[in-house]
């Protein structure tokens, strides 16, 4: 593989690279990791995007280094499982339990110790996210008993909760002043952070012709303005942020193992969404057409059901039974670097 240099900063304070579908078709993969026995259940990055911690079904959490591309630390969590992963700042992370009991929990990623146990959720936990504008020290989660939580990392009471009446899934928006919770399969509610205990501000009913595709997850786009679902069969649902309308519905491809379904993502600029396929590539859509622009091939031995971003659009990371770290080659970078005013 390339030994591009994908993740050296060089400061990144003097230059900006343009991201678009040029830069993803000179993409390569400059490191490639066997992280799980089984299969990674969810990744997260900081928010300087020089480290990702994957949680690995075979009961890990893997700490890695973007700017080396070197796996730190493997910290066994045999005792209470994980299954969602969340980075806090400074080498820690919150994730969710399998086993024993579904609380959440707060890890120190250098010391491998526990700092605070979450207790509240009475069900198995299905997002855990952190609130992306204050300091990370705010999280929400929702689970499947019915219920939206909100915490403080400094607090393992919880701060406020939601009862639903179907098993909700939740985001909060970029701006961190919003979320959105998705219910069931057709519902979706846009509720303030600040005054959530008033009750929903907008309510969208999303029709669709899909009544067996379960809602696995709900994200933002980075610009706000689009919602994506990604469901636990070959669809996935594109909304609008505003007014609720469906504007695309996107094709995969259903993973084989019913445990596992495949996650959308949106690339840093908001322009396209990238979804993995089973035939091992990775589809790139159009927020604006719906249409697929470009099929990136890997080398994955089977289909990648995560994609993220690093936070700088210049890296990529796919993830399957093996998970590959992409970038741009120097040579590409240095031509296309804009010189920041």
């Amino acid at each position: 593989m390339s030994s591009s240099n994908l993740f050296s900063s060089e400061k990144e304070k003097e230059y900006i690279i343009p991201f678009n579908l040029e830069v993803v078709q000179n993409f390569e993969p400059t490191k490639e990791f066997a992280p799980a026995s089984i299969c990674v259940t969810d990744l997260s990055t900081s928010s300087d995007g020089l480290e990702m911690i994957l949680a690995a079904d075979d009961n890990k959490i893997v700490y890695y280094n973007m700017e080396s591309g070197r796996c730190v630390r493997n910290v066994p969590t045999d005792k209470y499982g994980v299954n969602l992963v969340q980075h806090v700042g400074n080498k820690h992370c919150i994730h969710s339990s399998t086993r024993i009991d579904n609380n959440i929990r707060y890890l120190s990623l250098t010391e491998t110790k526990y700092i605070r146990y979450y207790m509240g959720h009475t069900a198995d936990v299905n997002t855990v996210q952190t609130n992306p504008r204050l300091d990370l020290s705010q999280f929400i989660s929702s689970a499947n008993d019915k219920t939206i939580r909100f915490w403080d990392l400094r607090s393992q009471s919880t701060t406020g909760f939601l009862h639903f009446r179907d098993i909700p899934i939740c985001s909060y928006d970029p701006e961190g002043i919003l979320f959105a919770v998705a219910v069931g399969n057709h519902t979706i509610y846009l509720f303030d952070v600040r005054s959530f205990d008033c009750g929903s501000f907008k309510k969208f009913e999303i029709l669709h012709d899909f009544p067996d595709a379960k809602w696995k997850r709900i994200d933002f786009s980075p610009c706000g303005k689009l919602i994506i679902i990604s469901t636990n069969t070959s669809k996935c649902l594109v909304i609008d942020a505003f007014s609720g309308k469906l504007k695309w519905i996107l094709e995969s491809s259903q993973h084989p193992n019913p445990n596992i379904y495949t996650r959308c993502s949106f690339t840093p600029d908001s322009k396209y969404i990238c979804v993995g396929n089973y035939d091992r590539s990775i589809h790139f859509y159009s927020t604006n057409s719906g249409e697929m622009e470009l099929k990136m091939k890997t080398t994955h031995i089977e289909g990648p059901h995560l994609i993220a971003f690093g936070k700088n659009s210049c890296h990529m990371t796919s993830v399957s039974k093996r998970m590959l770290l992409w970038s741009a080659p120097d040579e590409y970078i240095d031509k296309v670097k804009i010189e920041k005013s």
